[in-house]
C-alpha cells in the first residue's frame, strides 16, 4: 500500500556518518531517516517501511552553529515529500494491508509532529495525495547529492549501506536494499 507525506520544519539535521565529532547534515533527509519517521508514525512489528521517492519542495539552505563544543551544519526552512509503501511480513495475512494503511491514515492525523534527523529538530508531517506534488519539487532541477546512507543493518552485522542519490526532475528514486546501485 503506497503513501505519500509531506515533511516540513523550520530545522533539520540527518547527520552524515563520516564526520565522527562534528555534525553535519545531508543536503537532503535520507531514506533511513524517511523509514524512522514513518515507523514513528505508525509501526506495527509484521510491517516494513520501504522509501520509494525522495522530492525536496524547498532550496537546500544551511546554517551553523555549535552544541557541546561541536560545531553543527544543520539545514533551515526544509520541505520534503516522500513516498512510501509498506511490506507485510511472512505470515501476516495480505488482508493486513487495507487495515494497516486505515490506521496509518488515521494515525497521522492525530499525531503529526515528528523529529527530523534528531530530538529539538521538530517537524510537521501531513498524508498528502501523490497527484499533488507532481510539480511541486524544488524546481524540478536534476541534482546530483552524492552519497548517501541508505539504511542500516540492524538484523545482521549493523553494517552501513549507502547509494548515490541523484535527483532527475527533482526527485530521488532510492532503490530497493538488495539492488546493485546499494554498497555496504
Amino acid at each position: 500500500m503506497a503513501v505519500c507525506v509531506h515533511l516540513a520544519g523550520d530545522r533539520a539535521l540527518f547527520a552524515r556518518p563520516e564526520f565522527q565529532r562534528d555534525l553535519i547534515s545531508y543536503d537532503i533527509i535520507t531514506p533511513h531517516a524517511a523509514r524512522g519517521i514513518l515507523d514513528a508514525i505508525y509501526w506495527r512489528p509484521g510491517m516494513t517501511w520501504v522509501v520509494d521517492t525522495i522530492r525536496a519542495i524547498a532550496p537546500v539552505r544551511n546554517e551553523q552553529g555549535e552544541e557541546d563544543g561541536r560545531r553543527i551544519l544543520s539545514l533551515r526552512d526544509v520541505g520534503y515529500v516522500v513516498g512510501a509503501h509498506f511490506e507485510l511480513h511472512a505470515g501476516e495475512p495480505a488482508a493486513e494491508a487495507g487495515r494497516h494503511a486505515a490506521m496509518f491514515k488515521r494515525a497521522i492525523r492525530t499525531a503529526p509532529t515528528v523529529f527530523l534527523g534528531r530530538a529539538g529538530f521538530a517537524g510537521v508531517a501531513r498524508a498528502i495525495d501523490p497527484d499533488s506534488v507532481a510539480d511541486a519539487a524544488a524546481g524540478g532541477a536534476d541534482i546530483d547529492y552524492g552519497w548517501m546512507l541508505h539504511g542500516i543493518d540492524f538484523a545482521g552485522d549493523r553494517r552501513r549501506r549507502f547509494f548515490r542519490a541523484v535527483a532527475v526532475a527533482g526527485v530521488v528514486h532510492v532503490p530497493p536494499a538488495d539492488s546493485p546501485l546499494v554498497f555496504g
